[in-house]
């Protein structure tokens, strides 16, 4: 008999073992350490010692089909390119942080002519005159920006990816900039801050989405937070500014 099945092409009972423990599925989770047949396919060992049942970091104990080794960097501390990367998208979130506290301080010389009456000097007004209720308005349309921004942003990273989007995100900053800089009316004034909001909701969306994929499982806490500490810096450099003033 093992002779008939050795000419009839049958496998012997060992070697079909290992061959269904190559071919069977194996859970992503499990891959490093699925049990694999001696010289068939690059195995994996910790070595490093877990922390809290968790392993830090895997080598590739035969290397791929090159001879080179392998370190899983998802369990990488923090580094400086990490950290590069990280505060230049968030860059956005203190533009951001400033759109939000630059408004109100020169509110009183927007809304109410505090500076005097109101004059026209090369094209542009000193001041532009409107109720309390209306100045609340105009201010109000940048979280509404912010609002339709966020909604769009998740589709077009998908799209053209979170960097990308992060780049042209600066077109609506820049815009929303010039519109109120330049700004002659109340709507122009209310044009830039709706636009400047969506830059903000863009912002809000991408910058935490791409510092949490591109981080280290151990990194992810602290590059997480970064947006959130850009917005607080914007604003508090948007105060700074207008000491004095």
């Amino acid at each position: 008999m093992p002779e008939s099945n050795t000419l009839s092409g049958a496998l012997p009972p060992t070697e079909l073992t290992q061959t269904a423990e190559l071919t069977r599925p194996v859970r992503p989770e499990s891959i490093y350490h699925m049990p694999v047949a001696s010289g068939s396919v690059p195995s994996f060992t910790s070595t490093t010692s877990a922390t809290n049942g968790k392993p830090k970091d895997y080598d590739m104990a035969e290397g791929d089909e090159r001879g080179l080794s392998h370190t899983d960097s998802r369990y990488a501390r923090m580094n400086r390119a990490l950290f590069l990367f990280a505060a230049t998208a968030a860059v956005s979130s203190i533009n951001y942080g400033w759109i939000i506290g630059s408004i109100n301080i020169p509110a009183l010389v927007i809304e109410e002519c505090a500076g005097g009456p109101m004059t026209w000097t090369n094209g542009f007004p000193s001041c532009i005159p409107m109720s309390s209720t209306l100045w609340g308005l105009v201010v109000g349309l940048t979280p509404l920006g912010a609002w339709a921004g966020s909604l769009l942003s998740g589709i077009a990273a998908d799209r053209f990816g979170r960097k990308r989007m992060l780049m042209y995100n600066n077109a609506f900053f820049v815009a929303g900039a010039l519109l109120a800089c330049l700004t002659t009316s109340i709507v122009q004034l209310a044009a830039g801050r709706f636009v400047s909001g969506i830059g903000c909701g863009i912002a809000a969306n991408v910058v935490s989405t791409y510092c949490s994929e591109m981080s280290t499982v151990r990194s992810r806490g602290f590059l997480g937070g970064f947006q959130q500490l850009m917005i607080l810096v914007g604003v508090f450099l948007s105060q700074v500014v207008s000491i004095g003033l």
